[in-house]
């Protein structure tokens, strides 16, 4: 097979996924094969008001795995969200249609990257319904929280979102997982962290309010 009709079979391949195919595949095909340690975190410490862990949670009325960890800006204030390692988006949603406040007419919002060909870094915007006028997010304030367009290559500390405070359980859903599959068998995010990132993220799990102050971040036992 000649060079040019691989080069024509290329392009025809791309205009039928810009018409309607999984795109993921082509946007990490430059992505190394294993991914980086993280170098960043996800918010800044002084935007946080709360952290909910990860793991297995017990509350009064049941027990489930939480499969990523909880981000909640600071009342009044709109929380900037940061690529963790250098990456490239694969998937932006605008209604995810799920989350808080989501059966309410909430729109909540995602973005996706990866790191590496297999790993994907969830990035779930659980803005709710106003606290006040318990109207949701419209489709333009979506737009202009979202700092990043599909296929786009960040850096880590990039932006690439922010979530403004809307009532207290507003919060940034964050998880890393492989093909960006949460389950109950993922491991917890801080496992992608260098080792100096991951103790920062446990530290500052310490200095807020949490739900559980038996636990760490990852839901081992203190």
């Amino acid at each position: 097979m000649n060079k040019a009709l691989i080069f024509v079979l290329l392009i025809a391949l791309l205009v039928l996924c810009v018409s309607g195919c999984d795109m993921q595949w082509v946007y990490t095909l430059g992505l190394p094969d294993d991914a980086p340690p993280a170098s960043a975190l996800p918010v800044q410490p002084e935007a946080l008001r709360q952290i909910q862990r990860f793991g297995t949670i017990q509350n009064d009325s049941d027990i489930f795995f939480h499969s990523g960890i909880d981000l909640s800006p600071i009342e009044g204030e709109t929380m900037d969200v940061y690529a963790i390692a250098p990456g490239v988006i694969t998937e932006i949603i605008t209604d995810t249609k799920q989350g808080y406040d989501a059966k309410e007419g909430a729109r909540n919002f995602k973005i996706v990257m990866y790191i590496s060909k297999e790993i994907g870094v969830i990035y779930h915007f659980e803005a709710a319904l106003d606290n006040d006028t318990g109207e949701a997010l419209s489709l333009r304030d979506v737009r202009k929280l979202i700092k990043v367009r599909q296929g786009q290559k960040v850096d880590a500390g990039d932006i690439i979102g922010q979530l403004p405070f809307r009532k207290y359980e507003t919060h940034l859903h964050f998880t890393i997982a492989k093909d960006a599959r949460e389950g109950d068998n993922i491991p917890c995010p801080l496992t992608y962290f260098t080792e100096e990132k991951a103790n920062e993220f446990n530290e500052l799990y310490g200095n807020v309010y949490t739900y559980d102050s038996t636990h760490d971040i990852c839901g081992n036992e203190y």
